[in-house]
């Protein structure tokens, strides 16, 4: 795009290493991944979360599933087996998987903010090279 503008030879390059610069690894958006937030969550409760920069629901996330787990292991070894497997395991069941998708969805959210804001990055500068090539077309006044 900027060979086809009309500038001189060190404009050229200092927009091209401008450019370069814009693209480097360092500022591209974080490509948050849905499978791997729902897979971190799958083995540790909560780390998807954590992976999507929600770290105190992650926290709250991995408390609830052990809260719950352990309530249920121990309604049933004192031979409470309903209460047990309705109010602990079942609990469990549901918070576990429930996180799983709570972290993909934080994951998809986050990486969909991050291009947001990428692109209105983009787009300011793009408006700059294009601002600045038509100011440079303009006549000059004496």
């Amino acid at each position: 795009m900027i060979e086809s503008l009309s500038y001189t030879q060190i404009e050229k390059e200092n927009w091209k290493d401008s450019v370069t610069k814009f693209y480097a690894e360092d500022n591209l958006p974080k490509n948050y991944s849905k499978e791997k937030a729902r897979n971190l969550s799958r083995f540790i409760p909560g780390a998807g979360h954590l992976y999507a920069g929600h770290t105190l629901e992650g926290i709250g996330n991995f408390m609830l599933n052990g809260a719950t787990a352990g309530l249920g292991i121990h309604q049933i070894w004192h031979g409470f087996y309903f209460t047990g497997y309705i109010a602990g395991l079942g609990v469990f069941y549901k918070s576990y998987f429930g996180g799983m998708e709570r972290a993909a969805y934080l994951a998809n959210k986050e990486k969909e903010k991050e291009m947001a804001n990428f692109n209105s990055t983009c787009s300011r500068f793009i408006k700059k090279v294009l601002h600045y090539q038509s100011s440079s077309l303009s006549p000059k006044k004496k």
